[in-house]
């Protein structure tokens, strides 16, 4: 079974933990805001095994516009390497951090591309905790269509 097909028992995995009072360690969502912005650091520098060393050595990333997912840190590290840029400027904003457990979180963000006040799309990650570090287990990656205005 794919990430893609768990997505949908993770949301209600998240609510019944909300149900049934498991919030998110404090400590644990600030390592994950902490794992993201440094991630969103390394995707403005451009460096696709900077940004790989965020992702789970299993994890994967699925785009929108991609025919399949890319899976493991190796194969994740040669798609996110980046021409250099001196412009280039990425953030996440975290919108919810959902806990999936003690050692699992799904986090909904969404992410902004150079100095534009609007987001440019929604970023859905689910973060697991390995060896004491949050990673990127998963990620999902979707723009938002363009404004008809």
């Amino acid at each position: 079974m794919t990430y893609l097909h768990i997505l949908p028992l993770l949301f209600l995995l998240s609510s019944f933990a909300r149900v049934n009072g498991q919030p998110m360690q404090t400590h644990d969502e600030a390592a994950i805001r902490h794992q993201l912005a440094g991630y969103a650091e390394a995707r403005t520098q451009g460096s696709g095994e900077k940004q790989a060393s965020f992702y789970a050595e299993d994890g994967d990333e699925w785009e929108l516009f991609a025919s399949e997912k890319t899976n493991g840190r190796p194969a994740i590290a040669k798609l996110l390497e980046l021409p250099s840029d001196p412009d280039r400027r990425f953030r996440l904003e975290i919108v919810h951090i959902l806990p999936l457990g003690r050692d699992a979180a799904l986090v909904d963000a969404h992410w902004y591309r150079e100095t534009s006040p609007r987001p440019k799309g929604r970023v859905q990650y689910v973060m697991v905790k390995k060896h004491g570090n949050w990673l990127i287990q998963s990620a999902r990656i979707n723009p938002f269509p363009p404004s008809n205005r």
